[in-house]
Order: structure tokens, then sequence, then C-alpha cells
């Protein structure tokens, strides 16, 4: 297929260090993810106040886009659509 693992590639000390200087986006997107499933899901108690928060900042009611692991342009769309909120 063609593919190589560039990670491997490197000396353990550099992957080491990828692994450090990438941890705090992980977090910060998992955190994302749980939010915006919790405003889907949880929709009697969170979503109301969501949208009272957007109508407050007169703002356009949304939602929060709700990545797939495996989709990047959702995960593109969601940490954009958090950065503007």
């Amino acid at each position: 297929d063609g593919l190589v693992d560039e990670v491997s590639l490197l000396t353990d000390i550099k992957q080491e260090n990828l692994r450090n200087s990438v941890c705090p986006i992980k977090l910060v997107l998992t955190k994302l993810h749980k939010l915006g499933f919790k405003i889907i899901h949880l929709t009697v108690k969170l979503l109301p106040a969501w949208h009272k928060i957007l109508e407050a900042l007169k703002m356009r009611v949304t939602t929060l886009p709700w990545d797939v692991s495996t989709c990047w342009n959702l995960t593109f769309d969601m940490v954009k659509y958090a950065l503007r909120h």
C-alpha cells in the first residue's frame, strides 16, 4: 500500500518527545468529542442550556459537530466550531 510509519523511523527519545508534544492536543480533542456527544445526546438538559448561552451571546443557535474518530474533516469542523464559540 506504500504507507510508511514515520514514527517508527525516529529514535526512542524523539518518539517520546513527539508523544509528549501531541498529548495536549489529544486531550483537547477528546474533551471536545465528549462535549459534543453530551450536548447532542443529553437533549433534555444540555442542549437547551447550550441554546440559551448562544442566544445570550447573540450568536446563531447551532450545535457542536460531533465527529467520528476516523473522519478528519469532521474533526477539523469540530475544532473550528469550538474556536469560534
